[in-house]
């Protein structure tokens, strides 16, 4: 059992007999070690980070590695806010607003396009969450299904945007479908209500609260149809990079240690998130979503080459065909350098074993979607 400082502390005090005397003693024991701490700290670094939303389960590893010293042992004292989507962090930190966070790589892509400085140092979810999701009751069995069916849609939400690249890759004829449009809180309501047959969603966004509410659901996953897109990096400037190298390999490191940990031992980093996000207004605080959420996330690190290459690491012409679907369907104005749009330079030095993976899959096992048939 590891041992309570407290407890033994006040117990060598009491066992003493110093009595009245005690209070006054423990709280000088917690002065100096407050003002050992406070001195530590005041040689770490101090760093902003924004997350992309707000700390749900998918985002649990920065959490964890600030919670659990993952950062501070790397010389980071770490501030982890919450984010208002992509699109606000990638624009709060090319235009120095934040120093550092994580955003989904196509929003990324995107404001490199409108002209603002950005790299991703760390790719967090190689495979895209993006999905259209149906109730398990409704005869949508497969994507082709979709077709003469009303899907609810929020016009510049990603995987609306992505829809006709998915519907090509799917064989879906997007001329026979209906989109009912509508703000980024409705279309879960409006499918739990049946008020549309389908939603673009995200896997992470979706299944939790359903399956929080005891919906039985089917969704259709992007990536199953062969779109190679990526989901969340941690993103800066690339003035940044340069200028702060120190820094972002700690901050690289640290996290893909906290998600390192997230893949093994899941427990220890939902207890760490748990005990964190009651410091955020609006955080999920439901034990069992945050939980759905990491494994979800964890599903999305499954691809042969982190295995090989290491967590972190961005594929080159994974990348590539992100920026060209991108390019392609969300409408570059600018021709983007793919290779300026990424770095691998401090990532690919936290990996798991063949049999640590092997552990890893078993314990999502449950989390992997199956494939749909795909109907001629």
């Amino acid at each position: 059992m590891k041992e309570d400082k407290n407890f033994s502390r006040r117990a060598l005090l009491k066992g003493a007999g110093i009595g009245v005397a005690y209070l006054s003693l423990e709280n000088l024991f917690d002065a100096v070690f407050a003002k050992k701490a406070t001195a530590a700290t005041k040689d770490l670094k101090k760093v902003k980070f924004a997350l992309a939303w707000l700390p749900q389960g998918g985002y649990a590893m920065m959490i964890a590695a600030k919670q659990l010293g993952l950062w501070e042992k790397r010389g980071l004292d770490v501030t982890v806010d919450r984010g208002f989507g992509s699109g606000r962090t990638a624009q709060s930190v090319g235009l120095g607003e934040y120093p550092y966070g994580i955003a989904d790589f196509a929003v990324a892509v995107q404001h490199i396009d409108k002209g603002l400085d950005l790299i991703d140092f760390a790719m967090v979810a190689p495979i895209t969450a993006a999905c259209i999701g149906v109730l398990e009751e409704s005869n949508i069995k497969v994507p082709k299904d979709l077709e003469g069916k009303t899907i609810g849609a929020t016009p510049g939400s990603g995987e609306h945007q992505l829809w006709p690249a998915y519907a090509k890759a799917a064989g879906i004829d997007s001329n026979k479908i209906k989109f009912s449009y509508m703000e980024a809180s409705l279309p879960i309501p409006a499918l739990i209500e049946k008020k549309v047959d389908a939603i673009g969603t995200y896997y992470d966004t979706l299944s939790p609260q359903l399956w929080a509410r005891d919906i039985k659901h089917r969704i259709f996953l992007y990536a199953d149809a062969g779109l190679k897109l990526y989901s969340v990096g941690m993103i800066t400037t690339s003035k940044r990079f340069k200028e702060e190298k120190d820094v972002v390999n700690g901050l690289a490191e640290g996290a893909m240690e906290a998600l390192k940990m997230m893949y093994l031992e899941p427990e220890k980093v939902l207890d760490a998130h748990m005990k964190a996000v009651v410091d955020y207004e609006g955080a999920e605080r439901n034990r069992a979503a945050v939980k759905h959420g990491m494994a979800i996330r964890t599903t999305q690190g499954l691809v042969p080459y982190v295995k090989e290459k290491g967590l972190g690491w961005h594929d080159p012409e994974y990348v590539r065909e992100t920026v060209n679907i991108i390019g392609t369907y969300m409408g570059l104005k600018t021709k983007i350098d793919p290779e300026k749009a990424y770095t691998n330079e401090f990532v690919g030095n936290v990996k798991l074993t063949a049999s640590e993976w092997k552990k890893v899959e078993e314990n999502v096992k449950d989390y992997i979607v199956p494939k749909p048939e795909v109907k001629k």
